[in-house]
């Protein structure tokens, strides 16, 4: 149980990265289309 735990806690983790990444790329696109 302790191990399904921890594989839990790490997709989360790397969910909430990718979220960042994706947000971190799109941000300077939607600049450039206001520009």
């Amino acid at each position: 149980q302790h191990q399904r735990q921890v594989r839990a806690l790490l997709q989360r983790r790397v969910r909430v990265l990718h979220r960042r990444q994706v947000q971190a790329r799109l941000v300077p696109l939607r600049v450039h289309q206001v520009s």
